[in-house]
């Protein structure tokens, strides 16, 4: 093995995982526009790309929200 590919394994990271719950929030923040996408993205340490996606996939789903009906009951 090169030195070279091994400091490129060195500097791979895994994969950061968000919770739902985590998204929802920056998503919100986003819709509202308080702030900027950018500045979201800073002040949270993710991707401006991350925000927007979360932002049109809330945006996409929250019709579904008002569309939901509880289970009958017996």
């Amino acid at each position: 093995m090169s030195e070279r590919s091994i400091m490129k394994t060195r500097r791979m990271k895994t994969r950061r995982r968000f919770s739902a719950d985590f998204k929802a929030r920056v998503a919100l923040e986003a819709i509202r526009r308080n702030a900027t996408v950018a500045e979201l993205a800073t002040r949270h340490g993710v991707h401006p790309n991350l925000i927007s996606q979360w932002r049109r996939l809330a945006i996409s789903r929250l019709p579904m929200v008002f569309d939901y009906r509880p289970p009958r009951a017996f």
